[in-house]
């Protein structure tokens, strides 16, 4: 990844060049903060292959994951919807789309 800056928003200060930069590679700019310890993707309910357990439930508990965080997960896309629904549990999340990743319970 690499972020250009410049000290104008057209990118003017040099002529069109830019000021500086910053580069970084994937594995540095990777958020991971937790793996899957539950799940139910071939569960036949709904309710529970959209369902999650996380393996710190801290993440939960202090706020890191919320209801609306959007979360990368085995490349899936997932936006949290619930937290602890029907008292699943301090780090069990509920998200907008079935989980369709190989971790089961």
């Amino acid at each position: 990844f690499i972020i250009q800056y410049d000290t104008s928003p057209s990118f003017t200060s040099k002529s069109g060049d830019v000021l500086g930069q910053a580069a970084t590679d994937e594995d540095e700019a990777d958020a991971s903060v937790g793996e899957v310890l539950i799940a139910y993707p071939s569960d036949p309910d709904l309710a529970l292959r959209r369902r999650m357990v996380l393996s710190d439930a801290d993440l939960v508990a202090l706020g890191v994951i919320h209801v609306g965080s959007e979360l990368l997960v085995g490349g899936q896309e997932l936006t949290v919807t619930a937290t602890n629904e029907d008292g699943c549990g301090a780090g069990c999340l509920t998200v907008d789309s079935e989980y369709t990743g190989s971790q089961t319970s």
